[in-house]
C-alpha cells in the first residue's frame, strides 16, 4: 500500500508575484481569520486561482496569428541626402 499524500490531478506551479502594497493589504485583511487574526492557509492561493479561472472562462483563448520562430533581423537605414 503506497503512503503519503495523493498526487494533485492537477499539480501547482509556484509563481513569484509582485503586487501593490496597498492591494496586497487589503486582501489579507479580507482573509483573515477574525478569531486567530492570521490568514487562512492556503486563502491568497485559492482566491488567485477563482480569479484566474473566472477569467479563463470570460476571457476565451483567441486564435493568435502565425509567429515565425526565427527572429527577423530589423535593419534601420539611414535616409538618404
Amino acid at each position: 500500500m503506497k503512503r503519503g499524500r495523493k498526487a494533485y490531478p492537477d499539480p501547482p506551479v509556484e509563481w513569484r508575484v509582485n503586487v501593490p502594497r496597498s492591494v496586497a493589504d487589503a486582501i489579507d485583511a479580507r482573509l483573515q481569520d477574525p478569531v486567530t487574526g492570521r490568514l487562512a492557509f492556503g486563502g491568497r492561493a485559492r482566491l488567485i486561482t477563482r480569479l484566474l479561472r473566472q477569467h479563463l472562462i470570460l476571457n476565451p483563448a483567441r486564435p493568435q496569428p502565425f509567429r515565425s520562430p526565427v527572429p527577423v533581423p530589423v535593419t534601420t537605414q539611414e535616409p538618404s541626402q
